[in-house]
């Protein structure tokens, strides 16, 4: 379920760790995909969750259910099979099944060019007038092939560090 844990990254932190409180106590102490499959979807509602979260949440605990989510399985897979996979949920886009194989299954070759911090650091960097275009950021990383995802963090702290300055 650590899917889940991008999913609900993407609110702000506070809201996020209450809803992930709350849904962890319902399900009685323990996310697992038998749980969430068992709990219906006012249920899910109710511990604060959008109808397109709730949804994504359930769809992952399938495909976890399915068995499609164990880790021998994920490191047999080529990185477009599993973002096939996992985009396949409703509720999970490119971006989330990205960031599952950049941090969880650290796959080394991951640009996700829907970023828009990742966007606006090569644009910084390449000194554009307008924000670089995801087909352009493709092409742009292929430089940086077979490492992408080791210049996607080096990217994300760049721009980072452009808007938040250390205090002098």
């Amino acid at each position: 379920m650590v899917l889940l844990r991008h999913r609900f990254a993407q609110l702000s932190r506070a809201a996020s760790t209450a809803i992930y409180n709350r849904l962890l106590a319902q399900l009685g102490g323990s996310i697992t995909a038998e749980r969430v499959i068992a709990t219906d979807d006012q249920t899910m509602r109710g511990v604060g969750l959008s109808h397109p979260k709730a949804r994504a949440i359930r769809g992952l605990a399938e495909l976890a259910d399915d068995g499609l989510l164990e880790p021998d399985k994920l490191m047999a897979m080529s990185d477009a099979e599993i973002q096939t996979e996992l985009v396949a949920v409703p509720g999970i886009g490119p971006s989330s099944a990205q960031m599952f194989m950049m941090r969880y299954l650290r796959r080394p070759d991951i640009f996700p060019t829907g970023d828009l911090g990742v966007r606006a650091a090569v644009t910084e960097l390449d000194r554009l007038d307008t924000r670089i275009t995801p087909k352009a950021a493709e092409q742009r990383s292929e430089l940086w092939r077979p490492y992408r995802s080791y210049a996607t963090s080096y990217l994300w702290g760049y721009i980072w560090e452009l808007h938040h300055p250390a205090a002098g």
